[in-house]
């Protein structure tokens, strides 16, 4: 099943099961998972600004699960540590691609954290 399909058949359910499955995939895709969270979450405003007007309960449960999905990657990425996050293979991780954010990670930690949420990841 392709994603249109299945974001097709998904985005109908959003005035009945909306938020959790909103926090579920926001949650994921902020914890690296394959998930289409930034889609998800422009979807659930379209189709609840058509059927229920209030758009503060997704915007809740997006915000939500990006900030609890964020904590919990750090939280596995530190857990877990270089040589197991290179083992899984669909997160494309080298050594060679730890180097350069660990250095711009010791000049400008906090701010390199909360610059990082507003750009888009690239292509791998």
């Amino acid at each position: 099943m392709n994603l249109l399909n299945w974001l097709d058949r998904l985005l109908p359910q959003l005035p009945h099961y909306g938020f959790a499955l909103v926090f579920l995939m926001v949650f994921l895709s902020n914890i690296g998972a394959p998930f289409p969270g930034k889609v998800m979450l422009s979807g659930a405003g379209f189709v609840w600004a058509r059927t229920a007007g209030s758009l503060w309960e997704p915007m809740l449960a997006g915000t939500l699960a990006a900030f609890l999905g964020g904590i919990c990657a750090f939280w596995l990425g530190r857990r877990l540590g270089h040589e197991r996050l290179e083992r899984i293979h669909w997160l494309h991780l080298t050594q060679a691609r730890f180097e350069w954010p660990e250095r711009l990670f010791k000049r400008h930690g906090d701010k390199t954290v909360f610059l990082a949420r507003f750009f888009p990841k690239g292509p791998r």
